[in-house]
């Protein structure tokens, strides 16, 4: 056999410095860590944050506008804001979810061995610190709240976990996910019901983290993706 044939390297894809801004400042808005009408850092600022010229920036920005992710706003209260998720951007993640279908399939295959294994070993290894600030986010998503603020609160609870794992691989795995799917998140219906039973499978979740007990942990891990799992599929049916 060729050994030349035989390699599996890849050809070279160059990536300007907006892009690596862009990929970092959608990251932040798709993980809920900015949330909508939240305001940018001024450019100077980012410029100095990412080690980049302003015109960078600038160039990065007008690509999240161009998703409609973000606003330029005037005025003396001017400046970059985060929007609510507009149509333009539900637009984008259906035609996203439906163009890559085979990757969200073998996302969610993924997802689904990642997440109840890093639930596994945090079970073990969560600090109690780490355990009350689950509880607080728990507290919290019972509260009045919208659909944003009740995203955001969902991604803190799975990185939490994540991290809880203390294995930086599964850490790394649940953050990437999160930020691959999290627009197509963003497509799913959202009410009181939906709220409720989100929330009693994390405070199910907790409960098996609190005692200890990784095969629960896993388990119930594993059902709570599975919900999101099938509404997900329902876009690429």
């Amino acid at each position: 056999m060729d050994r030349q044939r035989s390699m599996s390297f890849k050809r070279v894809m160059a990536k300007n410095v907006s892009e690596f801004v862009l990929e970092q400042l959608e990251e932040a808005i798709f993980l809920k860590e900015i949330l909508p009408d939240e305001q940018l850092p001024p450019e100077r600022e980012l410029a100095k944050m990412f080690n980049a010229s302003r015109m960078v920036v600038r160039e990065a920005i007008a690509k999240l506008e161009a998703k409609g992710l973000v606003e330029k706003r005037l005025g003396a209260k001017g400046g970059t804001f985060v929007l609510p998720i507009t149509h333009k951007a539900l637009e984008y993640a259906k035609e996203q979810i439906v163009e890559q279908k085979e990757l969200l399939k073998d996302l969610l295959e993924y997802r689904s061995i990642v997440e109840p294994e890093a639930a596994g070993l945090a079970a073990k290894r969560i600090t109690q610190e780490e355990l009350r600030e689950l509880r607080e986010i728990l507290h919290l998503g019972e509260g009045d709240v919208n659909r944003e603020l009740f995203r955001s609160l969902d991604v803190k609870f799975h990185l939490i976990i994540a991290k809880a794992s203390r294995n930086s691989f599964f850490e790394q795995a649940v953050r990437q996910i999160r930020i691959k799917i999290n627009l197509g998140l963003d497509l799913l219906p959202f009410d009181e019901r939906i709220k409720k039973q989100s929330v009693r499978d994390h405070l199910q979740i907790h409960e098996a983290l609190m005692n200890r007990d990784s095969d629960r942990a896993r388990q119930l891990m594993r059902e709570h993706l599975r919900t999101t799992e099938h509404s997900l599929r329902q876009f690429t049916a």
